[in-house]
């Protein structure tokens, strides 16, 4: 919609999403002495960024070096670039990856810890750094506590509805509704969008993913694609929007995420299916054995291991105990044993178990494939600059995190997203949100 004079609020950058990218975004605009209001659909914790794992991939940091693990930014974009088939911009994985040691240190310093350091497929080396607890709530609560700490103007329960450009074309600020009231804000500066993906906003999941747009979805509540709505309706141009984050980690019987398939999966866990039969390679990583367990009977897999590899993963992931106790993780004293609770073919499971678990306690817990989110969003540049559909920057405005294609790249006819990487979408919101932060701050008025 085009420009008005009657702004109800004005500030220097005007931030719309309050998750990991809106939060990094707020703060380094802050950090260069802007003036930031932030718009939050819901309450930050229904963003996606809550709901993840606590798993960041960073290159050549303190906790890596102290290991031994020699790293680099170059050597973490080429992983990167070479798991997503160089769908990605070039330029724009080099700016995330070179983000990583910034980053370390950067919430290490507003009170985050981190206690390990693992590998996870596609990585070449270890990187993943667990955060504590593994929660990505206590990130992002430190994140906001932060971002208020430095004066920032932050507006729950307002959703922004359209973007408002002036003569120019360049966009001026936003229309937005807090409370059933209509208001408009003046953006002096700049306007980055970081609203999320569109996982639950139906109408855009039957367009762009309507192979998925029943499948269980654990994507936050206010992943609804205000932002890239917004971007595409005043001509931004978009990127792999086919694109799907797909794992193997939802629980058959309680429709919930379970923390610690992956890991578990990393250690040497298997999946069988009713037949008691394995039939995928586990140390693909969740995401790649995500379209092999759809292909199974009622489209469930057991994920089986034994009790050194659970006390191993329950060490590893401080949090679990909330899925263990929820009544769907069975156990036998022998496969038979397993197979007997679980249903699954007795004959087969002796025999597929004897070769990864010769003897004693056997878990195990039915999972199914969900979907974790919309991978699709605004094609951006280095400097987080939205791409117009002709090619140019759309003048005064940034998009970071969901908001942005994932590092993952393009779907494939097999996988909607074969190349995404474990702790690159964290690592993508916040570099990306303090790289549109710290431009959209120096935007001159």
């Amino acid at each position: 919609m085009k420009s008005r004079q009657d702004y109800e609020l004005q500030c220097d950058v005007l931030v719309i999403g309050t998750g990991y990218a809106g939060l990094a975004a707020t703060i380094e605009a802050l950090s260069s002495g802007a003036e930031v209001i932030a718009l939050g659909r819901r309450n930050p914790l229904a963003s996606n960024s809550a709901l993840g794992g606590g798993t960041f991939a960073f290159a050549d940091t303190p906790l890596q070096r102290q290991k031994g693990i020699r790293d680099s930014a170059e050597l973490l974009a080429k992983d990167i670039l070479k798991a997503n088939r160089h769908t990605i911009p070039e330029d724009v994985v080099n700016a995330a990856a070179r983000q990583g040691i910034q980053l370390y240190d950067w919430l290490v310093e507003i009170g985050a810890e981190f206690y390990e350091v693992m590998q996870y497929p596609g990585h070449s080396i270890p990187r993943v750094h667990l955060e504590s607890g593994m929660d990505g709530a206590n990130t992002l609560n430190l994140l906001l506590k932060k971002a208020r700490s430095k004066g920032a103007d932050v507006w729950l329960g307002t959703v922004a509805e359209h973007l408002i450009l002036n003569e120019e074309n360049e966009v001026e600020g936003v229309q937005a509704v807090n409370s059933a009231e209509k208001i408009t804000i003046k953006a002096r500066r700049a306007t980055i969008l970081a609203a999320g993906g569109f996982g639950k906003n139906k109408v855009m999941m039957t367009k762009y993913l309507p192979e998925y747009a029943e499948m269980p979805c654990v994507s936050g509540a206010g992943s609804t694609g205000d932002g890239i709505r917004m971007g595409m309706e005043i001509g931004a141009d978009v990127l792999n929007m086919d694109a799907a984050e797909l794992y193997s980690l939802g629980s058959a019987q309680k429709g919930l995420r379970i923390l610690g398939v992956s890991e578990a999966m990393s250690k040497g866990a298997i999946l069988v299916n009713k037949n008691g039969e394995r039939f995928t390679d586990e140390s693909q990583g969740y995401g790649l054995t995500a379209p092999p367990v759809m292909q199974q009977a009622d489209a469930v897999a057991l994920l089986v291991l034994d009790e050194a590899l659970l006390k191993s993963v329950v060490k590893l992931h401080r949090n679990i105990d909330k899925y263990l106790n929820t009544g769907s993780v069975y156990y036998g004293e022998t496969a038979s044993g397993l197979a007997q609770k679980t249903g699954i073919d007795p004959d087969n499971f002796q025999k597929t178990a004897s070769q990864f678990f010769p003897s004693g306690k056997l878990y195990g817990t039915w999972i199914r494939t969900i979907l974790i989110q919309s991978m699709g969003g605004l094609k951006i540049n280095a400097k987080a600059q939205v791409i117009h559909h002709r090619g140019h920057p759309i003048p005064r405005l940034y998009a970071a995190g969901d908001n942005t294609p994932s590092l993952g790249g393009a779907a494939t006819s097999e996988n909607p997203c074969p190349g995404y990487l474990t702790g690159t979408g964290y690592l993508l919101a916040l570099a990306s949100g303090r790289i549109a932060g710290q431009n959209a701050a120096r935007t001159a008025i």
